[in-house]
């Protein structure tokens, strides 16, 4: 008779190593609405001052984040963050980053990515407990 799991696990990481089809399928969205937005903003040419939008990536993050939880908002976070580094901010085909304000914009959207991620990740487990 297998054993019942009864600890309250409340790490933001699945306990168990392999991932639900669901999670895959939200990773997979995260990742596909990311580069859409990247796609979008390249053609685009929104700018602002000669600088990317990057508020407009807060769309995949917060879709994917509210739709898969924490691992898939992160997901979104980190595509649309090195995909705008090395797409929209100068220097591009770069990791760097020249200018302190753009090094700003990609920071505080790293930080509203994982924020999000996390509050989405508290939501859904206090759904779960009720």
């Amino acid at each position: 008779m297998a054993q019942q799991d009864t600890r309250t696990d409340r790490s933001l990481w699945p306990t168990t190593h392999a991932l639900s089809w669901r999670t895959g399928a939200a990773c997979a969205l995260a990742v596909l609405l990311s580069l859409a937005t990247l796609a979008l903003c390249r053609h685009w040419a929104v700018s602002f001052d000669q600088r990317p939008l990057l508020i407009l990536f807060m769309f995949p993050i917060l879709l994917s984040a509210l739709l898969g939880g924490f691992l898939p908002g992160i997901v979104a976070t980190l595509v649309s963050a090195f995909g705008s580094v090395y797409f929209l901010i100068p220097p591009t085909a770069s990791l760097s980053i020249a200018s302190s304000v753009d090094l700003l914009q990609v920071g505080v959207l790293i930080a509203c990515g994982g924020l999000a991620s996390a509050l989405s990740h508290a939501l859904s487990r206090s759904r779960q407990r009720e």
